[in-house]
């Protein structure tokens, strides 16, 4: 047999439909604002700054553990930068040693 719902009942499920969509609906407002193409850049220039800022945290945290090493490395990175620069004054400078030994070796 089948069972015909009371009016009571027809009531009660109205009700729940009712509840359910209006869950439904807030979920999917939820869901747009949280996806909408300025929230997510604002919450991924959050996360690149906090990223950031954590790095550089642990960076300086580092230097502090390592001060010898950081100038060994901070040295010989400027002078492989600046490597040109110090061939040329290099040669300069071996050129006008040269140059003065060579005035007194002559005697002028």
């Amino acid at each position: 047999m089948s069972h015909t719902p009371s009016e009571m009942e027809i009531q009660q499920i109205r009700e729940e439909k009712a509840a359910a969509r209006k869950r439904f609906m807030a979920a999917l407002n939820a869901a747009k604002h949280r996806f909408a193409p300025g929230n997510l850049r604002d919450e991924l220039v959050d996360n690149v700054v906090d990223t950031a800022l954590e790095i550089g945290d642990k960076g300086v945290e580092l230097a502090k553990r390592n001060k010898g090493k950081l100038a060994i490395a901070t040295t010989a990175g400027a002078a492989f930068l600046a490597r040109r620069s110090l061939i040329k004054l290099a040669k300069q400078t071996s050129q006008t040693a040269v140059n003065w030994w060579q005035s007194r070796k002559s005697g002028k």
